[in-house]
């Protein structure tokens, strides 16, 4: 059975957590991340994708998604994610049904970082793309 006499109050077991708490009601304003958002119905081309992750939508401080690519004998998944100027590629162990990009950031500006994330939805993948692959591949070696 749990005895509720002997429990103490949050503050009196962790006085930093109150202060902080307190520091966090004190501010008149909260600065939110701003997103834009595409989702991938398709396979995405490679080249498209790298050019995306390595020159982000102005103002976007991270770039995450999964993704689909097709690949000279099939589709492959991948998870990646950008922070800064760090390219971080993962294979996924199944490409996903629906893919999805991600911008985000406090002084991003949707209406110029959607146009940015829906060229890559709308580049053509209909056939596997040899030289984005390699460049896709390169940062997924170097992910490990």
């Amino acid at each position: 059975m749990f005895d509720t006499a002997s429990q103490t109050e949050p503050e009196d077991e962790l006085p930093i957590a109150a202060l902080m708490r307190d520091e966090h009601h004190g501010h008149e304003r909260h600065e939110h991340a701003r997103a834009a958002t595409v989702a991938l119905s398709g396979p995405v081309a490679p080249g498209a994708l790298i050019d995306l992750l390595e020159d982000p939508p102005q103002g976007a401080y991270r770039v995450k998604g999964r993704v689909r690519v097709r690949g000279p004998r099939a589709e492959r998944g991948y998870l990646v994610n950008v922070v800064g100027r760090m390219i971080h590629v993962a294979p996924l162990p199944e490409p996903p049904a629906t893919g999805e990009l991600v911008a985000i950031g406090p002084d991003l500006g949707p209406a110029l970082a959607q146009p940015a994330l829906a060229a890559v939805a709308a580049a053509p993948a209909d056939w596997p793309d040899a030289a984005g692959l390699r460049r896709l591949h390169r940062y997924r070696r170097l992910s490990d």
